[in-house]
């Protein structure tokens, strides 16, 4: 699309109010999936980027990350590693969690970015607490591998528990290697809450029963820890009294 073109549609937003931005970026992108992937419109990547380029210009985060993409996979475009990590940056810095992470792959491998182990496990980290699986899963590696970071059994296994709870099979791997590698206790109570992290005084997220198994994260108090109990599959807070069974009085009550 020329340049004139995309002024003249931009101004369009502009001056007719009933007109949403957002709805129109939206579309922009849909029209460009329509082209990338040939669904419903010819296959053609060239349409795809002048549709991802105009929403990227009207600030879609998404298209930036989808133009970086292209440049990062030779796809409409030479492959050109610097082109690619300057469109991540710029959805990175409206907190897009994909461009996050693969700002991330980049600076862990050195391409398009100089290689800086820190600052990768910095930008997975950004991204995983925005709730990307597979940021949360690279994290988990580099905290087990000591990878631009100190390692950390416990925290590989936080982020492991959190991507494995949203379907990543490689969590799931290395949830497995990493639980022998932590304290490990057997409730002892009929059942046990568990409560969400941080807030100790919210809803309940799930309960243990007798005998049930968890691994020790953090001993945060002298009456509560963090745990992962791959019962319930999850991290949470449990009392400690949980392993501790209430004496039965005279009169049959619970103590």
């Amino acid at each position: 699309m020329l340049v004139s073109e995309r002024f003249a549609l931009a101004l369009m937003l502009f001056v007719i109010p009933w007109v949403s931005q957002a709805s129109y970026m939206d579309e922009l992108i849909d029209q460009g999936d329509a082209a990338f992937y040939g669904r419903g419109a010819t296959q053609s990547y060239s349409t795809a980027a002048e549709r991802y380029q105009l929403a990227a210009d009207l600030g879609s985060a998404k298209a930036a990350h989808y133009l970086g993409f292209m440049h990062d996979n030779g796809l409409g475009f030479e492959y050109d590693p610097l082109k690619a990590v300057e469109y991540y940056q710029i959805a990175a810095e409206a907190d897009h969690a994909p461009s996050l992470f693969s700002l991330g792959q980049h600076a862990e491998m050195g391409v398009g970015l100089k290689r800086n182990l820190r600052r990768a496990f910095q930008l997975y980290r950004a991204s995983a607490h925005l709730g990307y699986s597979m940021a949360q899963t690279r994290l988990a590696f580099m905290y087990a591998q000591g990878l631009g970071t100190s390692i950390s059994y416990s925290w590989a296994t936080y982020y492991s528990a959190m991507a494995a709870s949203n379907g990543e099979q490689l969590a799931e791997i290395l949830l497995e290697q990493l639980l022998p590698q932590l304290p490990s206790y057997t409730t002892e109570l009929e059942y046990s809450t568990l409560w969400p992290i941080p807030d100790t005084d919210a809803k309940p997220v799930g309960q243990v029963y007798l005998g049930s198994e968890v691994y020790q994260l953090e001993r945060v108090s002298p009456e509560w820890m963090v745990v992962y109990s791959p019962e319930a599959r999850r991290v949470a807070y449990l009392n400690m009294m949980s392993f501790i069974p209430m004496e039965v009085t005279a009169s049959g009550g619970n103590e």
